[in-house]
């Protein structure tokens, strides 16, 4: 973990997300945020450098977006919002700071590069995470080379020290373990039908539930792993963080499935009951506006070759996921030749491990069993 001083600024961040105007725990939200600080903090160690500028960036450039899409303004909207600040001294930065701070935060998506090392980190630090998205990082856009040597096929690596020396050591046996998140505190009420859709983005931004009985076993699984894949939504990473941990890599890819959902008033019924005959409809064919089954199968097998990419790596992995998605994922690497040496539940902090059953301890090249890459031209 990285120190900080502005994230726990109580009143500083309320003030920053008082007017926010989407999902705190969406794409551009505050995990996305601790991300972008975590990424700056890895460069900036590199390059010998500290300034605030840094902790700044992370929590203000995005903090101004009014989609998660389409928004070019929103960085000139954060660069007024950072004048405002200093203006009224509720930050306090030297001259020559607050000028790169306002011009990062303006430009992070218009400029492809950057001259200033400062600068050229903040720009790289948020491109550095945009597989949260599901797209490949074009180290075209990377202004240090650092940032550019942490990135493999599109994928950044932040732990690529980790990566298993075959030619001086036994390899760990590739491992995957998968688990779902923690138990969400959102009440069974009864509903219409018409409303559950309403419910699940609820469902999303609702804490955890934090007191875990098994946390023991769950620490020592944790601390077994040396890679950490999350979905990016909030249950997924602050499960994580309940472990002492933070994801390495996200990607919505690996979300729970998506409900369907009616516009119908039917009658009131507990939200969980109506989430079992949703998900019971949608396994019979009814997507009902949402990702199919076989879409959702699809999904699941193209998560599951990044899974197995990132254990032939790192050895063991742990994926901090969801119930119906986590299922289909197991069946796609089971598919694929991988064992099912745990056997996963359904419940909440129960987990699965998953070994590869022809693991050759001579053999380094897995390039066939890899997926194809491909890059995106993306700023971040």
């Amino acid at each position: 973990m990285y120190k900080t001083k502005y994230f726990n600024n109580k009143s500083l961040v309320a003030l920053i997300t008082k007017d926010f105007k989407i999902d705190y725990h969406g794409d551009h939200g505050i995990s996305h945020w601790k991300r972008v600080y975590r990424n700056t903090q890895i460069l900036a160690k590199h390059y010998n450098i500290e300034s605030d500028v840094f902790e700044l960036f992370a929590l203000i450039h995005d903090s101004k977006r009014e989609n998660e899409y389409h928004d070019p303004a929103h960085g000139l909207r954060a660069s007024i919002f950072v004048e405002e600040l200093l203006k009224k001294k509720i930050i306090s930065l030297s001259k020559e700071e607050s000028e790169k701070l306002i011009f990062a935060c303006k430009n992070h998506t218009l400029y492809p590069l950057a001259d200033d090392l400062i600068v050229q980190i903040c720009f790289d630090s948020d491109r550095l995470d945009l597989g949260r998205v599901g797209m490949r990082i074009n180290t075209d856009y990377l202004s240090t080379n650092y940032a550019k040597s942490l990135v493999e096929d599109g994928v950044y690596k932040p732990k690529k020290h980790l990566k298993l020396n075959h030619s001086n050591k036994t390899p760990d046996i590739p491992k995957i373990i998968i688990m779902r998140h923690a138990k969400v505190l959102i009440k069974n009420r009864k509903i219409y039908a018409n409303e559950l859709r309403e419910v699940i983005k609820e469902y999303d931004i609702t804490p955890i539930e934090t007191n875990i009985k098994n946390h023991q076993e769950l620490l020592e699984v944790a601390n077994s792993c040396n890679y950490f894949v999350s979905s990016g939504l909030g249950r997924s990473v602050d499960t994580l963080a309940l472990l002492g941990k933070e994801p390495d890599y996200i990607n919505r890819l690996f979300a729970e499935v998506e409900s369907p959902y009616t516009k119908l008033k039917i009658m009131k019924l507990p939200l969980f009951t109506w989430g079992f005959w949703f998900k019971l409809a949608w396994f019979m064919g009814f997507s009902g506006g949402s990702k199919s089954y076989r879409q959702s199968k699809i999904e699941a097998f193209e998560a599951s070759k990044i899974l197995i990419k990132f254990a032939r790596e790192y050895g063991a992995i742990f994926l901090s996921g969801h119930g119906l998605k986590n299922r289909l994922i197991a069946k796609a690497l089971k598919k694929q030749g991988w064992r099912e040496t745990k056997k996963m539940g359904m419940d909440n902090l129960e987990y699965g491990v998953f070994e590869w059953r022809d693991f050759d301890l001579t053999t380094t090249d897995y390039s066939d069993k890899l997926p194809s890459t491909k890059t995106t031209r993306r700023a971040g």
